[in-house]
Parts: C-alpha cells; sequence; structure tokens
C-alpha cells in the first residue's frame, strides 16, 4: 500500500489530487504570502524554498500541525515537499493536474536516523553538510532548535577516541582524571633494552653483595634446573670432606662419586663461581620476566608503588608523589613508560557515546538498513 509520501517519490505523473490542491492553496495563502512579504527577509525567497529554506519550512510545519492539526509526520512531510516542489508564485494551484518532479534530495541514513529518533518530518531535520567531531555529520532540529552529531558505530568510536587523546594527555592527567592509578598500572611498560640494563644490574648486585651461603639460600627460591641441583649438590658434598659447617642444605641430596683429582678447596672456588654466574643468570631471567609479563608485583617489589590491603588498589610510593600526594611524572624513572594508545583503545567503548555530547551524557540509537547510528546532541 503506498503511502502519501511515496506519490511524491514514485512517479513524476503522479495525479495532483483535489485535497492537495486545496491544502497547497491554504498553505499558499496562509503562511507563505507572509512569508514572501517580511521585510525582515532580506535573501531571494522563492530560491531558497526550493532550497528547504528553515524559516519557510517551519513555518509550514507549524501551520499544517497546530492550525490544521495533522499528527501524522508522514502526511506532514508529504505536504511539505509537495508545496516545495509544485510551488507556484501566483498561487494558482487549481490549474496543476499532475505533480511536478521532485527536486528534494533523498535523505541519507543518517539524516533518517535523527529523524525517525526526534519523531520529526525527514523536512524538518536539516543536514549542516559539516562535522563536530571527525567523521561524526551535524544534522539540526529546525523544530525544537536543536543540534545533533550522528555517526556510524565505528565513526562514533573513533571519535571517542579522539576525545579520550585530548583527555589522557600523559599517565598523570590519565590518574588525575581517572582519580586512581590503579587501573593504569597494567599499561605502564619498560622497554627492552632498558629491562636488559636493569635486570643486568639487579642480577650483578644480587651476586656481588653476598657471600656463597646467602647466595645458596637464595638461589634455591628460584626455578632452578636438574643441572643446577647437582651443582649445589657437589658444593655441599665438598665443603662437607673439607670440615666446614654443612650448613642447612643437606636437602639438595645424593652422593656423587669424587674423583677428579682436582684439590677439593680448588674445586669449591671453581663450583662457587659456577654457582654464582649461574645465580646472576638465574636472577637477570626473574626480573626481565617480570618487567615483561607482571610490571605491577615487579614495581610493587621494589618499592615503587603499594597496595592498599583493604580494597587492593595499587598506589605510588612517597617519593613519587607531589605535595597533594598525587603521581608525579617528573619524579618517576625515565625508563617506566605508559602506554597512552592501548590505554585509550581499551578506554574508547561504544557505551562512552554520551560523552561527546557538550550539554549532557544521554546519547539515542537507531538503527536503518541494519546500521546503527549514535545521535548525539550538541551545542552547536
Amino acid at each position: 500500500m503506498y503511502k502519501l509520501i511515496d506519490y511524491i517519490t514514485e512517479s513524476e505523473n503522479t495525479e495532483l489530487r483535489k485535497v492537495d490542491k486545496k491544502i497547497l492553496s491554504f498553505i499558499h495563502n496562509k503562511v507563505w504570502k507572509k512569508h514572501a512579504n517580511d521585510d525582515r527577509i532580506k535573501y531571494d525567497v522563492v530560491e531558497e524554498l526550493r532550497n528547504l529554506d528553515e524559516s519557510a519550512i517551519f513555518k509550514i510545519h507549524d501551520f499544517l500541525k497546530n492550525i490544521m492539526g495533522f499528527d501524522d509526520i508522514e502526511e506532514i512531510d508529504y505536504y511539505i515537499k509537495l508545496f516545495v516542489n509544485n510551488f507556484q508564485e501566483d498561487g494558482d494551484y487549481n490549474k496543476l493536474t499532475h505533480q511536478s518532479e521532485n527536486i528534494i534530495p533523498k535523505p541519507n541514513d543518517k539524516h533518517l536516523a535523527v529523524a525517525e529518533s526526534l519523531n520529526l518530518p525527514r523536512t524538518l531535520v536539516m543536514d549542516k553538510k559539516e562535522s563536530w567531531d571527525r567523521d561524526m555529520s551535524v544534522f539540526y532540529d529546525i523544530v525544537n532548535d536543536d543540534h545533533y552529531q550522528v555517526g556510524t558505530e565505528e565513526e562514533t568510536l573513533g571519535a571517542i577516541n579522539d576525545a579520550l587523546q585530548d583527555r589522557y594527555y600523559n599517565f598523570q592527567e590519565a590518574a588525575q582524571f581517572e582519580g586512581t592509578v590503579n587501573g593504569l598500572i597494567s599499561y605502564l611498560f619498560i622497554e627492552d633494552a632498558d629491562k636488559r640494563i636493569i635486570a643486568g644490574e639487579y642480577a650483578e648486585s644480587a651476586e656481588s653483595s653476598n657471600d656463597i651461603s646467602k647466595v645458596i639460600r637464595m638461589f634455591l627460591d628460584y626455578e632452578y634446573t636438574e643441572e643446577d641441583r647437582l651443582l649445589l649438590q657437589k658444593y655441599n658434598q665438598l665443603r662437607d670432606k673439607e670440615g666446614h659447617d654443612p650448613t642447612a642444605y643437606r636437602y639438595v641430596s645424593g652422593k656423587l662419586k669424587m674423583g677428579s683429582g682436582i684439590p677439593p678447596t680448588v674445586e669449591m672456588e671453581d663450583i662457587e663461581n659456577s654457582i654464582r654466574e649461574r645465580f646472576k643468570e638465574l636472577v637477570y631471567d626473574d626480573e626481565y620476566n617480570k618487567m615483561d609479563n607482571y610490571i605491577g608485583d615487579w614495581l610493587m617489589e621494589h618499592g615503587y608503588i603499594t597496595q592498599d590491603q583493604g580494597f587492593s588498589d595499587y598506589e605510588f610510593t612517597k617519593p613519587y608523589l607531589n605535595k597533594w600526594n598525587e603521581v608525579d611524572v617528573s619524579k618517576l624513572p625515565k625508563w617506566l613508560n605508559f602506554d597512552r594508545d592501548e590505554f585509550i583503545d581499551d578506554m574508547a567503548t561504544i557505551d562512552r557515546a554520551g560523552e561527546l555530547s557538550n550539554m549532557d551524557d544521554y546519547y539515542d540509537t537507531e538503527t536503518i538498513n541494519d546500521d546503527t547510528y549514535y545521535i548525539i546532541q550538541i551545542d552547536y
């Protein structure tokens, strides 16, 4: 079944009904004449009518809705388009037999989405042919004097990402806006070259600042291999044989036949050096792995951050805070980086579409031809 609007979109030979001629005459006499004779208007009213002049369109809409009593937006849209397409400067519409060719551009899907969302005739929504945020099209609600920006989900996500790029300028700005560093810790990282240097320094310090007994005790805290176990076992056997205090490492058990011919003291020194070198490798690997995969644990282990026992929230320790007890980027180690792009990508979710509004956080959606459009009011 045809809707009224189909009469001016399907065929240029559609017959103009008597009721149509009568309503066109009403519009011309009751609205157009007053509009065209308004001394405040300095432009070509006829030419601008063909361009859907918002002032004229609004007056026609108001007349049809509030004076003629039309409630159906499709019917209102039909008569607005009918008047524009069949406008007669002399006001004589009885001479017309058929509708003139449609000169009004077909609205795109974004245009349709706004009209559907606002429950307005399409002619009462004006495409400004402009953008507010990147790729987001601006439309004007002539009736309520409101502006909206509209985009697909992809376009809206891009606009949200742009907004967050401005908001989260660096780690400190992100922490201040979020009110905590807790959700930001996992986005901290250390470049590979710095990880290698730092891991090497910690490994060197752990080995050089401790005697062999302490090194062996710490050695056992790491994931050592069977070959490492045999090395420690051999060292303990030699130490027992030399008459040294066997300490607490007898649980590194087993028996090895001694037949190398090397004096035990010399062999013990060689094994000790091997243990120390292997210990440095274990420390290095552990530090590197934690920096690479468990940055929060590593930072806490080395005193850069603490964790609230009640809420399990991370926060930086005193040396890295300003006088307001907020993280101070200038005090953080230069090798500590913030993956701002990944953080923003994760934060740029579609439910934040309302944040693109400079009026409130509300947004609406409409689905046109299987595509969802996000409609956000703006103060334009």
